[in-house]
């Protein structure tokens, strides 16, 4: 198990701090190993030196997330052992439908994009932002995550 490593990169939008942020996600994969296989999470929980999250976030929009009125939240989640049938009902509403055929309609057709709503718009103009490098954003955000691989199994192209 020593020489095994899990890289944690976060998807898009601010992020708590580093630290707390990496806690808390070690508490959640450790709370979904206990899930799957609780004899094997007490030989995880004492390797957490082994779980590193690559924070990126604060390169991309200069900020951190306060997460204090999501913590318990959080830790309803991590006490919920499954979906209510309310959440499985939720899941399938026309909302969520519709915003699937919104996406997909603008990365098909990237013209419509002026045309959807505003927080799929801003979802484009985010990863415009990224792949045109604005600010030299991307190739800072991909040099912080090259410097989490080995070199020898580089995973991630430098830039720039």
């Amino acid at each position: 198990m020593n020489n095994r490593h899990i890289i944690f990169v976060p998807g898009k939008n601010p992020k708590p701090p580093p630290e707390q942020h990496r806690q808390l996600l070690w508490r959640t994969l450790l709370e979904g190993v206990r899930r799957s296989d609780p004899e094997l999470v007490d030989s995880i929980s004492t390797h957490a030196d082994g779980f590193t999250l690559v924070a990126w976030n604060h390169l991309y929009y200069r900020q951190y997330r306060d997460i204090s009125d999501d913590l318990p939240w959080i830790d309803a989640l991590i006490n919920k052992h499954g979906p209510t049938p309310q959440d499985i009902l939720d899941s399938g509403n026309w909302q969520h439908r519709l915003a699937k055929i919104l996406f997909s309609s603008g990365d098909m057709f990237p013209f419509v994009i002026p045309l959807l709503p505003k927080t799929i718009r801003h979802i484009a103009i985010e990863t415009r932002r990224y792949f045109s490098n604005a600010d030299n954003v991307a190739c800072d955000i991909r040099e912080l995550l090259s410097s989490n691989f080995d070199p020898c199994c580089q995973a991630v192209t430098k830039c720039c």
